[in-house]
């Protein structure tokens, strides 16, 4: 009995130096111990949401959230894929797309939803267009033609649209992105921010010459400047060419060789960081193959999203 006390000890005081490792406060660490390891005897999937649902807060180091779910599922089996880091709630679920959809098809269960998509594929497209917003310079004739095959469907026949102009139906003070860099503050980008900066590439490029069906490769880290870039290559009736800034020489240059025109996006950050394109150089865009020379897009002026 005193050697199973003496261990428990020991293995307290073992998590405790990890909370602290972890950055948590002393006294905080000390309080919460108890708590953890109270979790801890749970099953797997029963400690993890109650760790994040009752224990863990935002305010609280990752390493921390990190520590506790590798405790959590340490005798995981690998062969269930890798361990779930979120369960929604019921109240959660039941205010999904997926559950008013499921609602307001008469239906019971997601199983059943999956069953009518694929028995009703026309039905369920046109909803999914329908819910979704997509909005139509001219309409499409025929939803779908499998006149080639299955294995080859023309969608949306005859239909002419530019995405762009369904992603902006929000209310223009709504929040269209929330971003954080590493060891940067979170920014919110509101509808109307995000669309002046994309309206901004857009006339940027069409006044730098571009074409539509003109190609844009970029090579941007993810940022919400990045989002931007991307929506204004589109709404000018550019291609976009994404191109992972975590690509090798080799794998760029297989890209940028896809296309006879050519421009190319990019900013003047590290991976970690992302710049404020009211303070820094705005991005780059270099064209080749009969485009303009290196110009730099305007980027409106005024404070960055906060």
């Amino acid at each position: 009995m005193r050697l199973e006390h003496e261990a428990a000890a020991m293995m307290q005081q073992g998590l405790l130096a990890q909370l602290l490792e972890c950055g948590v406060d002393k006294d905080e660490a000390i309080a919460l111990l108890p708590q953890i390891e109270s979790c801890l005897t749970l099953p797997a999937v029963d400690a993890w949401q109650t760790l994040t649902r009752d224990l863990l807060q935002p305010h609280h180091p990752f390493l921390l959230h990190w520590l506790l779910y590798e405790l959590t599922f340490a005798e995981w089996d690998s062969q269930q894929g890798p361990p779930p880091a979120w369960f929604p709630t019921r109240e959660q679920i039941e205010v999904t797309h997926i559950a008013e959809l499921v609602r307001q098809l008469n239906l019971r269960s997601y199983p059943e939803l999956h069953a009518w998509s694929v028995q009703n594929r026309a039905a369920f497209w046109s909803l999914m267009i329908e819910r979704l917003g997509i909005r139509f310079r001219q309409p499409y004739t025929e939803l779908v033609d499998l006149s080639h095959g299955i294995e080859s469907p023309d969608w949306l026949v005859d239909a002419q649209l530019n995405i762009v102009e369904s992603c902006f139906q929000a209310t223009e003070d709504a929040p269209a992105i929330l971003a954080q860099s590493e060891n940067q503050p979170l920014k919110r980008w509101s509808y109307k921010q995000l669309r002046c900066l994309a309206n901004r590439i857009a006339n940027g490029l069409v006044d730098l010459g571009m074409q539509p069906g003109d190609a844009v490769a970029i090579d941007l880290p993810m940022t919400a400047e990045a989002v931007a870039i991307y929506l204004g290559i589109i709404q000018a009736g550019g291609v976009v060419i994404s191109i992972a800034d975590s690509f090798a020489a080799a794998e760029i240059a297989t890209r940028l060789r896809n296309t006879d025109r050519l421009a190319t996006a990019n900013l003047p950050s590290s991976k970690h960081e992302s710049p404020d394109l009211h303070q820094n150089p705005p991005p780059g865009i270099q064209h080749r193959h009969g485009m303009k020379s290196r110009r730099q897009l305007l980027l409106p002026s005024g404070q960055a999203p906060s």
